[in-house]
């Protein structure tokens, strides 16, 4: 009898072990990427030059992106988005990166392109309300996450460029709406709206 009593109290045990080790499992890989917004403003002068001279397919760099013809970088404008990225669920690369924007006062989200960064030599400062940032390749989290994991429980700080063609001068409260996949397909979203002269750039800057 005592025999049986500690036997079933050890399955107990070892059910509840399994239960709980599969939750957490579970759990973690549940939580993914998670992003927040630190800067959005546009981005002009030798960056916008650089970032829109070459465009790649979206196959090529895990982004919706299209080759920008003249008529684009006449009338388009390139914004770009500072985001910090933290992975809480299992080290994974990041892909599918997309974006968006919605005019002030409207509500219908429309395309936006990605341009490819590869050609950038060196680095070009870009101003940020918390400072200076390096916009170079090695920082682009489109390119840098693309093949290399991001372990978990660790962030990294990069930028993402945003394109729309058409639109010489985006107003004030246009918001900005940017989303990528771990390799495990679970989507991050994030979103700011672009409100000066918080998240302006100097009239100087390159």
């Amino acid at each position: 009898m005592k025999q049986q009593i500690i036997l079933g109290v050890l399955v107990t045990i070892g059910v509840t072990l399994i239960l709980t080790l599969v939750n957490q499992i579970a759990s973690r890989e549940n939580l993914g990427f998670q992003a927040s917004v630190l800067s959005t403003g546009p981005i002009t002068g030798q960056g916008a030059q650089v970032t829109n001279s070459l465009q790649l397919p979206a196959n090529s760099i895990g982004a919706e992106s299209a080759t920008l013809g003249a008529s684009d970088l006449t009338n388009g404008s390139t914004f770009m988005m500072v985001l910090r990225v933290v992975n809480a669920g299992e080290p994974s690369v990041a892909w599918n990166w997309r974006a968006w924007y919605v005019l002030p006062n409207k509500k219908e989200r429309i395309p936006a392109k990605i341009p490819n960064v590869a050609n950038i030599s060196g680095d070009i400062p870009v101003y940020t309300p918390f400072g200076p940032l390096r916009m170079a390749v090695e920082n682009n989290l489109v390119q840098s996450l693309v093949t290399t994991e991001l372990p978990r429980g660790q962030a990294v700080i990069g930028w993402v460029p945003i394109h729309i063609a058409g639109i010489a001068a985006v107003p004030w409260g246009t918001r900005f709406i940017v989303s990528f996949e771990d390799a495990f397909k679970h989507e991050t979203t994030v979103e700011q709206t672009w409100d000066p002269p918080i998240q302006s750039m100097p009239a100087n800057h390159p």
